[in-house]
């Protein structure tokens, strides 16, 4: 499975107003009369290279993943980032199934500004360990 997938399913699990393909989403922002103003786009963004444990077959690995949220009111978004972000942030061992530490990029999300439909845009990126 993929890091998006696996973040995207505790994500709609763990808040009850976020639904998948209704106003949670994988992969990059999507923009049409289907989809919510108000939603959450969750890519994964690569990652470092695996390191090998004490056999060739066993490798730890940290994938990164980049969580979009788009709202139409200022203070509705931002209080949304730090709610996903605080949830992200404190998933430990299972609360993520298959990975066991989840750390912040960044110390505070990102507010990547508006759009041409006045919608605002806010990020924060996150490196889990499975």
């Amino acid at each position: 499975m993929s890091v998006a997938l696996d973040v995207v399913t505790y994500l709609s699990t763990t808040i009850a107003t976020l639904t998948t393909g209704t106003n949670l989403f994988i992969g990059t922002i999507k923009d049409n009369d289907l989809i919510q103003d108000e939603s959450v786009f969750v890519k994964g963004t690569g990652g470092r290279k695996p390191k090998r444990t004490f056999c060739d077959s066993l490798a730890v690995k940290y994938p990164k993943i980049q969580i979009v949220i788009r709202s139409n009111s200022l203070s509705t978004g931002a209080s949304s980032v730090a709610t996903l972000a605080d949830l992200i942030y404190t998933a430990m061992n299972s609360d993520i199934a298959g990975y066991k530490d989840v750390k912040p990029l960044q110390s505070e999300f990102v507010d990547l500004g508006e759009d041409e439909k006045d919608r605002n845009y806010y990020s924060c990126n996150f490196e889990l360990m499975e």
